[in-house]
């Protein structure tokens, strides 16, 4: 065992204190641990009070005796008591408001976009052909995955006759289909991008958009040389993306050609408010 002198040590400062006990006096070692610090061995007998009892292991009696301890071993000393009481009531914060911390500040961020513009050359399973459009919804936080999410139709919109875009007055928000419908939940949870069906063109017919459903009072359909407008939204439990709006035009052509195709049926986004 190394002397109390020797470098390097770790020195213990021992304390001896009358603590009267069931009216008999008694001495106390009490050692206290000044950390990686040299310290000498203090003998040091603190003067009983009014109430009988001393304690010298406390900060007030350490300052009384800053002979014995340096400044700085002084200062670590508080400072280190000082992160302790703050973890303590941090991890206390975290404990009770854990949960709402998380749903506040750790949330997913979703993002709608289009994936191609030109489409994608398909064929149905009668061996009609098909171009297929999609959109893409990615979640840029994928340590928070977003729950039973999907594609919502929330705005569709035709020109009267003078130019003028009407929003058609169907009641609600109408969902889009995911890629593969038959093999992907209705409502999955996104971590990694998923895809879903904006629409489709047969060869011999009108450009339909994807919607699982048709309300009455909603055509999801763009007929030739007719141009609509639509507002989508990725909506999840937690988050939901900023809307997408969309403006599709077609002339009434139809191409096996992907380049010719994207000039025949153009889909393009445009800003919300235009």
């Amino acid at each position: 065992m190394p002397s109390p002198g020797a470098p390097g040590s770790r020195h213990l400062a021992s304390v001896r204190c009358r603590w009267p006990i069931a009216n008999h006096k008694s001495q106390i070692e009490n050692p206290l641990l000044f950390g990686p610090f040299p310290a000498k061995i203090l003998h040091y007998e603190e003067p009983l009070g009014e109430t009988g009892l001393a304690f010298p292991d406390s900060a007030l009696a350490l300052s009384k005796r800053r002979d014995t301890v340096t400044d700085s071993q002084f200062c670590v000393y508080m400072i280190s008591q000082w992160f302790v009481a703050g973890g303590t009531i941090l991890l206390a914060i975290v404990a009770v408001f854990g949960g709402w911390l998380k749903q506040k500040i750790l949330r997913p961020k979703l993002i709608l976009s289009l994936v191609n513009p030109a489409g994608e050359h398909s064929l149905s399973s009668k061996g009609v052909k098909l171009r297929y459009y999609h959109l893409s919804v990615r979640n840029n936080r994928r340590h928070c995955p977003a729950h039973n999410v999907r594609v919502l139709l929330k705005g569709f919109s035709r020109p009267d006759a003078d130019g003028h875009f009407r929003k058609s007055d169907f009641t609600g928000a109408v969902q889009l289909m995911w890629q593969f419908a038959q093999t992907v939940p209705q409502f999955p949870t996104i971590g990694p991008e998923m895809v879903c069906d904006l629409g489709y063109i047969p060869s011999e017919d009108r450009f339909r958009l994807a919607t699982i459903i048709y309300p009455i009072k909603l055509d999801p359909s763009v007929k030739p040389n007719e141009k609509v407008r639509l507002t989508l939204q990725a909506v999840s439990d937690e988050k939901e993306s900023k809307p997408l709006s969309l403006e599709i035009s077609w002339d009434g052509l139809w191409s096996e050609d992907t380049e010719q195709m994207r000039r025949h049926l153009v889909i393009k986004e445009i800003k919300a408010n235009a």
